[in-house]
Formats: C-alpha cells, structure tokens, sequence
C-alpha cells in the first residue's frame, strides 16, 4: 500500500513538472531541481474576500445583475406606459406677400396645442406589459438568488478543500 502510494506521488511530481515545463515552453526532458529550500508558511483563504472576488469575476453572477436592471427598467418603461400622457406641440411659419414695399410683407403663422392621452380602462394590453414585466423581475431576482447560491456554495466548497489540504500539508511536515 505504501509502494502504491509512493508510485502515485512520484506520478503526481512527473506530471507537475511536465505542466511547468509546458506553461514556461520548455523542453520536456528538462530537469528542474530546487537550489535552495524556501520557507513556505500557510495561507488560508478568507471566505468573505473569496466570495467577493468570484461576485467579481463570475460571468454567470454578472449576466444576472445585467438581466435583473434590464428588467428593472422595462418594469419602469410599462409603469410609465400606465400614466397619462400630455404632451405639447407648437409650430410657426412664414407666408411672404407679393407686396414688396408694404410693410406686413410677411405673415406668421402660429399654432400651439396639448395632447392629452389616457390609458383606457378597456385597454389590457399595457396590463399585460406591466404584468409580464413584473414576472420577468422576479424571475430574473429569483435566479439571481439561486446563482448566488450556488457561488457561495463552491467558494465554500473551494475554500474548505484548501483549508483540509494545508492542514494535509503541515502533518506530513
């Protein structure tokens, strides 16, 4: 059992060594060998610093916050659109008489009105907006939570597993 486990590790060193060698593009039958022995004292990781640096980074996490405002706003677009609407319009134009040398050769014209629109009751298309935008807010916050969630699951997960394997660490030393 202690062979086996032996043969592993010496497996495990091989295939480390070799995946150095790749990432810095060296030949594989180059042998690295330690010049000196380093004092390597034990960093655990803090959990909050973790789950904040994956709310960071994680694309999952931010197309979640993207998708919860983009349903924010058509929420606020289809509460808007239950409002009434007034709107202000104006308008001038000049008309030139053949008249040269009277002094009203020009006329204008002015035009200013208000438009007023109101939703009617009977109108269940805005409803059905503003309920469907309502819907797609609390989905978008609910799998928001759950992917927060699962973040904070893994990070434990991640965490914990680096915790167990420092401690790993130190008994073998």
């Amino acid at each position: 059992n202690q062979e086996f486990s032996y043969e592993t590790a010496l497996n495990d060193l091989d295939r480390a060594r070799l995946d150095l060698l790749n990432t810095l593009d060296l030949p594989r039958n180059t042998m690295i060998t330690p010049i000196e022995e380093t004092d390597l004292s034990p960093v655990y990781p803090d959990i909050d610093l973790c789950l904040e640096t994956a709310f960071k980074n994680r694309s999952d996490y931010l197309n979640g916050l993207i998708t919860v405002e983009r349903a924010k706003i058509n929420l606020l677009l289809a509460q808007d659109n239950m409002l009434w609407n007034l709107d202000f319009s104006s308008r001038v134009s000049t008309a030139r008489n053949n008249l040269e040398n009277s002094p009203d050769s020009d006329t204008y014209d002015w035009e200013v009105g208000l438009m007023l629109e109101i939703p009617l009751y009977g109108d269940l298309s805005r409803k059905q907006t503003l309920l469907s935008a309502q819907t797609s807010l609390k989905q978008a916050e609910l799998a928001l939570d759950e992917i927060k969630q699962n973040i904070t699951i893994e990070v434990q997960d991640a965490v914990r597993e680096v915790t167990t394997r420092l401690k790993q660490v130190g008994m073998a030393e």
